[in-house]
This record gives structure tokens, sequence and C-alpha cells, in this order.
């Protein structure tokens, strides 16, 4: 029975990674929010934004990695790095950093057309595609109860987006769309960057830096190649709009998920990190929720509740 027991360290050390992506993720949902322009978009280039925070990661990867106690130098730190690499595991963080350029500038563009907690409901669900996956692909298996309550909470989600004054859906159906796509992607995004960190023999911060380098210069190049429907305006400069604290809070927040994602899915794992979108989505709803107001329940706010008990079934019944 002892076996069975998780040490006292081990598991702190995963709630400390869960808590750390909620709390980066819930700032995010906010900031997205908040540091649009009034007609819509963003005074800044959503693409800039994501290339510096892919360089500043990439610049604390690559101290970390120098700073190795098992490195002398950087020389030494470069040799290492390169004798870890080969051309296939670069190619598979290539095709990962591909998938997170298209999903961040998704993840933009989403947040000028949904309220943060229907977004993060959103990606709640992503457990559902994430356990298919797995189940498939590395031949992960799950309990009925599980299986029972990702479906529960898909339906959920479902319901709560119903409107029942004008009988459809409160959002457009492409936007729908497009939130279910950015919801697949980061499905697949969060099965192979844990099945990468955790298999191939390659350090967490070598990983990271190839990850960070690509993102950075895929970014760039997107930004010179192609047109950004996020920003308020068109025509924005690189650096343009950083002079406001709220564009640099984005590019801070981008910066510290992407660490605190790596963290969960070093010391926890995918399924975790679900839940910690769960919690997020929570939050964020409540955040989202319009003031209070002495009338009849409608049919949304009896649904809304469905999906948060949803979400609670879910939270109560950890995964390990």
């Amino acid at each position: 029975a002892g076996r069975c027991l998780m040490p006292d360290s081990a598991w702190q050390t995963k709630v400390s990674a869960v808590l750390g992506l909620m709390a980066v993720q819930i700032t995010v949902g906010v900031l997205y929010r908040v540091a649009q322009a009034h007609g819509g978009g963003f005074h800044f280039s959503t693409m800039s934004a994501i290339a510096i925070a892919e360089t500043s990661k990439l610049a604390i990867t690559v101290a970390l990695h120098v700073a190795d106690p098992h490195r002398e130098n950087g020389s030494s730190a470069w040799a290492a790095a390169v004798g870890q690499l080969s051309l296939s595991a670069c190619l598979h963080i290539f095709s990962l950093a591909s998938l997170y350029t298209l999903n961040n500038q998704l993840a933009f563009y989403v947040a000028i057309q949904m309220d943060p907690g229907t977004i993060f409901l959103f990606k709640a669900a992503n457990a559902l595609i994430v356990a298919a996956i797995q189940m498939l692909c590395v031949g992960r298996r799950f309990s009925g109860e599980q299986i029972r309550a990702m479906v529960l909470q898909m339906i959920g989600i479902i319901i709560v987006q119903h409107d029942p004054c004008r009988g459809h859906g409160r959002y457009p159906l492409r936007v729908y769309g497009l939130m279910a796509f950015s919801v697949g992607i980061t499905a697949v995004c969060t099965v192979r960057n844990e099945y990468i960190v955790k298999h191939y023999r390659i350090a967490l911060n070598v990983q990271n830096c190839v990850l960070y380098a690509s993102g950075a210069a895929l970014n760039v190049t997107a930004f010179f190649l192609v047109s950004n429907p996020s920003s308020a305006q068109a025509g924005l400069g690189f650096f343009d709009g950083y002079d406001s604290p709220l564009a640099v809070a984005v590019v801070a927040c981008n910066t510290l998920i992407g660490i605190a994602i790596n963290l969960v899915y070093k010391y926890a794992d995918a399924v975790l990190k679900c839940i910690a979108t769960d919690c997020t989505a929570v939050v964020l709803c409540i955040i989202s929720a319009p003031p209070p107001q002495i009338t009849r329940p409608s049919a949304t706010s009896h649904s809304r509740r469905h999906a948060l008990r949803c979400l609670s079934h879910r939270v109560h019944h950890p995964w390990c």
C-alpha cells in the first residue's frame, strides 16, 4: 500500500505547478479583455507581442541552461545542447511551435469575439479530446467515471451556450467553429508537448530553446507576411503600442504561461493541466457574469449552474 502513496514533496510540487498555471491563465483571460481598444482589436500587433514573449522565454531558458551547475562555461553548454539534439527531434519541436503560433493568434482573435469565461469554458472541454488522443496514440486508459464526467461536461458546455430568448447560440456559429478549431489544436499540442518532454532524451531547457527560437522566428515572419485581424488598425509597427502597461502585461503573461505549462508537463501531467484550466474556467465565468438582477432565473442561468457543476465534478475526482 505504501508504494501507492505519493511523497508529500512530489504532491506539493504538482499542486504548486497547477496553482501557478491557474494564476497566469486567469490573468491572461482578464488581460485579453481589458487590453482591447474600445472599437475592438488591440492597439499593438499581437504577432509582435508573441514574438517578444517567445524571445523573452528563449533568453530565460538559455540563461538557465548556461547556469546549470554541470556546465562550466557557455561553449560547453552549447556543445551539450547540440549533442542532445537530432534532426528528427528538431522537426518535432518545430511542428509543435508552428501549432502554437497559429493557436496564439486564434486566441487573440477569439478574445475579441467572446468573453473570457466562455473561452476558458471551451478550453475546459479540451480534456475529452486530450483523453481520446492519449487512448488512441499512447495507450492510456481512463475509468468509466472519468469518461462520464468528461461527456457530462461537454453536454453542460453545449447547454450553457444556448440563448433561450433568441432561440440560438449566444455567439455566431463562425466564432464557435474557430473556438472548436483552437481547442482541437490545443489538445494536439497538449499531448504532443507532454510526449516530447517526457520521452525524448533531451534536457527540458534544451527542448525549450528550440521551441521558443522557432516560435519567435515564426511570429516575426508572420508579422511581415500576414495581415493581422486582431489589431485595431492596419499598418501597426512592430513596437507600436507598447507604451501602454496593458500591452507590456500581455507580453509578460505570455512569457510566464509558457514556462508554467512546461513545469506542469514536467512535474505533473496533461490531465492536471486540464484540471487547472477547469478551475480557471470557473473563476473566469464568475468574473465574466453580469451583475445579479432580481428577476426570475432564466434557462441560461440554470444551464450555467449545470456547466459549473460539471466542472466541479471533474475537479473533485482527480485522475491520478
